[in-house]
Parts: C-alpha cells; sequence; structure tokens
C-alpha cells in the first residue's frame, strides 16, 4: 500500500489521504489496483473510508471497474487497530499533517 503523501488535506481537524494498493492476484471484478480515500481523526485514532475507485491494472491504470463515494450519513468511523496498515496511514499521515 502506497500513501499519497501530496493528497494529505486537513479539514476541520479530520484528515484526508488518499493510498494505492497493487492487488496480487485480481479480483472476481478484474480489479487488479484499488484507489482510496480516508478520513483520519488524529484525536481519537478512528478512521472512515471515504472514496474508493478500482481498477483494471496495477497502480491505477487500465479501465476504471468502479468507483463509490460514501454519503455523509453512511460514513462511519471506526477504531483503528494496533500495527495494521491503517494504523502505520494514520500514524504517517498525522506525523506528517504538524
Amino acid at each position: 500500500m502506497l500513501i499519497d503523501r501530496g493528497s494529505i488535506r486537513n479539514n476541520a481537524g479530520i484528515l484526508q489521504v488518499w493510498t494505492m494498493t497493487n492487488l496480487g492476484t485480481s479480483m472476481p471484478d478484474g480489479t487488479l489496483s484499488q484507489k482510496t480515500a480516508f478520513l483520519l481523526n488524529c484525536q481519537t485514532w478512528e478512521t472512515a473510508v471515504w472514496k474508493g475507485v478500482s481498477y483494471s491494472a496495477p497502480n491505477g491504470q487500465g479501465q476504471l471497474l468502479n468507483q463509490i463515494t460514501a454519503a455523509p450519513n453512511e460514513i462511519k468511523y471506526e477504531p483503528t487497530i494496533p500495527d495494521s496498515s491503517i494504523d502505520s496511514i494514520l500514524k504517517f499521515s498525522c506525523s506528517s499533517s504538524k
């Protein structure tokens, strides 16, 4: 998973950050890579998925297969699991935004 450093934005205390994930094998729908926008709360150490885009080739290339954006009432913040990939995104993004 790669974090797009240039995408980190602070919006009223909530960070927005995009990541890129290359999958080792194709998903049933043909997805080989995904871009995900996370919302991060550095105070409560919680995260939520805001947007997602899937592609038919690695590194966000190929055909756009699916795109979702959560409505404001669908965004659900959850505590981060220690030492998980999401925890790493939170640590990096929160320390980079200071």
